[in-house]
């Protein structure tokens, strides 16, 4: 997670390291998926890290870490393509008032 941070605060200096993050949009924890495509982001690999990030908003993930997710896909201005039914997660029930109301202003109402 902390080196992603690093690579991400450095940006373009640290270009070079681009391929060794890539495998981290797989990562097993969804705080080190985001922060790394936040990393690849500022070293210029827009198109994959908005694939990856798009693709990662169905997956279950505690609500603090898809509020992460959201904020940083409203940065990059992506989330026109959120799916639809994106807001209801893989099983249905994707809770907290906080995502509710997220999904609300996106939907604009």
């Amino acid at each position: 997670y902390w080196g992603c941070v690093g690579l991400r605060l450095l940006g373009g200096k640290a270009a070079s390291e681009a391929d060794e993050l890539m495998p981290l949009l797989k990562d097993k924890h969804a705080g080190v998926r985001t922060t790394a495509a936040q990393a690849l982001y500022a070293l210029g690999k827009k198109d994959v890290v908005a694939d990856a990030l798009i693709a990662d908003v169905t997956t279950d993930m505690d609500a603090s870490s898809l509020l992460n997710l959201l904020n940083t896909l409203r940065r990059y201005d992506l989330l026109g393509r959120l799916p639809k039914g994106w807001e209801k997660g893989n099983n249905g029930k994707r809770g907290g008032e906080y995502i509710q109301r997220f999904s609300n202003r996106v939907k604009g109402e």
